[in-house]
């Protein structure tokens, strides 16, 4: 699933069924094999550096791969009243299209938001959508509308606004593709960006930003 964890394994393959003739027993092994005693205590020692090479090495990765944790606490902010806007890439014309939006955000159980928007069209006349993001147990994914999205960033600026970059598989425009979301939120900020890459693409592209201020 990650390059780091196919090293780790790695590492506790050859741990296990050795390395043969390119491990480092066997390079002693063909130094010392005059000398039996040499021998025998250079491999020992041969052997515990190797395990303790793998455990340190173990260690670090598993350390690297701590996944990241957002709390339901840090999310709170997002349940008020938010004035902003949507801005969103048409499909037909492929040009963006901004509609003045209204959020209210509202937390539904101890685990799900609940964000409840107004569009404000260009006739108009109002449109409403709603979006239902739930927290898994661990804190480390977000379901929003049903797509699992791992949070595979959590970062706090130095205007104390927390930055989650979220990232799984769903689909969008009835298209396989990766997701991405960036969330900024604050006490006086909320914005969350949406971009999609199809498995013909190589590249991310915008699928809609909101932006909101209070």
């Amino acid at each position: 699933m990650y390059y780091q964890q196919l090293l780790f394994w790695a590492f506790v393959l050859v741990a296990v069924v050795g390395g043969g003739r390119y491990s480092l027993d066997y390079w002693l092994m063909q130094k010392f094999s005059a000398s039996p005693m040499p021998l025998r205590t250079a491999t020992v020692k041969a052997q515990v550096a190797i395990a303790l090479f793998v455990l340190v090495v173990g260690s670090v990765a598993q350390a690297s791969e701590a996944p990241a944790k957002v709390a339901m606490q840090e999310l709170r902010a997002i349940t008020q009243e938010w004035n902003g806007s949507l801005t969103y890439l048409d499909y037909t014309t492929k040009k963006p299209v901004t509609l003045v939006t209204t959020l209210h955000g509202m937390q539904a159980t101890p685990q799900e938001l609940l964000l409840n928007f107004v569009y404000r069209e260009p006739n108009g006349s109002q449109v409403k959508g709603a979006d239902k993001v739930l927290l898994s147990v661990d804190g480390t994914c977000l379901t929003w509308d049903g797509v699992p999205l791992q949070i595979s960033s959590k970062t706090y600026l130095p205007n104390e606004t927390l930055q989650l970059v979220l990232e799984g598989r769903g689909l969008d425009d009835k298209k396989n593709c990766s997701i991405k979301r960036t969330m900024l939120l604050s006490a006086h900020q909320f914005s969350i960006l949406k971009e999609v890459k199809y498995n013909s693409t190589t590249v991310f592209v915008m699928r809609n930003k909101y932006e909101f201020q209070r």
